[in-house]
């Protein structure tokens, strides 16, 4: 992921709505800042139910682009109506591996728009360094990765779910036809329908339509899709090791082959993916903590 520096500034253009930070965090405002810049950078009818709320503030994605880019806005001191913007580019990861990567020029590009857009605000006023006294109080919980001044470092983790959650067409079009193909003939699969074998497939099926949705619903309702597949995949897991542990005659062995069903790999699947899927269910990552914002440096970060 590329990310801009963040445009901290002070405006009482953007009122802020009771209740409104339910949503994020205690304390990250920014929905009536975000409804403007959509209505300014994707469409005059952008409305609030286009704005996507995360955990560091408030999101609006914009379209036209071979990559997920977005700006990023939340307010640093109420009190104050001081504000915090920066523009940020994700997925697209086989242009990145073809050396052909536009992340860099459409972070420059819309950052220096956003700028100018919010320089034009008739009560307007950009916060240096010098006088930005709400800066400590915005970088402890803003990002959920590690912002520079002109790049973001992230985990693995993140950048897995970075991934998933990316607009890449090569993602959805190369997994969506396999997907589908799975789904259309598992039924045919099946020869004994037993009531085990029908949940199995029911299952299954709704995996495969969750994954689905995931790929090509929009943005906001795309997480709780991946999050529905994960909770399924978690139950999954739960109920192999149960079944394995409380209802099978197979021993506990600590050496076997990982292709059985045992109560030893029933073990290990429940915390190798089942854990990781709750935590992603419950919380939409695969972190448990939430990763700190570094201090501003002067390295970069152009992959």
């Amino acid at each position: 992921m590329f990310a801009s520096e963040t445009l901290f500034f002070t405006s009482s253009m953007f009122p802020m709505e009771p209740g409104e930070d339910s949503a994020t965090n205690p304390g990250m405002f920014g929905k009536s800042l975000a409804l403007w810049l959509g209505q300014q950078f994707v469409s005059p009818t952008f409305s609030v139910d286009d704005i996507v709320p995360e955990d560091f503030g408030w999101c609006v994605f914009i379209p036209g682009h071979p990559h997920t880019l977005f700006i990023a806005c939340v307010s640093t001191n109420p009190d104050n109506r001081e504000w915090g913007v920066f523009v940020a580019a994700t997925g697209g990861w086989l242009s990145r591996l073809l050396g052909k990567s536009k992340h860099e020029e459409s972070v420059a590009t819309t950052y220096a728009a956003v700028r100018q857009a919010i320089e034009s605000l008739p009560d307007a006023r950009i916060l240096d360094d010098a006088d930005l006294a709400c800066k400590r109080d915005f970088d402890e919980p803003v990002a959920q990765t590690s912002f520079h001044n002109t790049g973001v470092n992230t985990n693995q983790a993140e950048e897995f779910d970075a991934a998933l959650l990316s607009d890449s067409p090569f993602l959805r079009w190369s997994l969506s036809p396999v997907v589908s193909l799975f789904g259309i003939t598992l039924p045919l699969l099946v020869e004994k329908r037993t009531p085990e074998a029908i949940a199995a497939m029911a299952v299954m099926e709704f995996m495969c339509i969750a994954l689905l949705a995931g790929f090509w619903l929009p943005r906001r309702y795309r997480s709780w899709a991946f999050r529905s597949l994960a909770g399924t995949v978690f139950l999954a897991y739960a109920a192999y090791l149960v079944f394995e542990f409380f209802f099978s005659e197979t021993p506990f062995r600590i050496s076997e082959r990982r292709s059985e069903a045992s109560p030893r790999n029933a073990l290990l699947g429940f915390f190798i993916f089942g854990l990781p899927c709750l935590c992603y269910a419950l919380l939409g990552r695969f972190s448990l903590r939430k990763p700190r914002m570094q201090p501003a440096s002067d390295e970069t970060d152009t992959s």
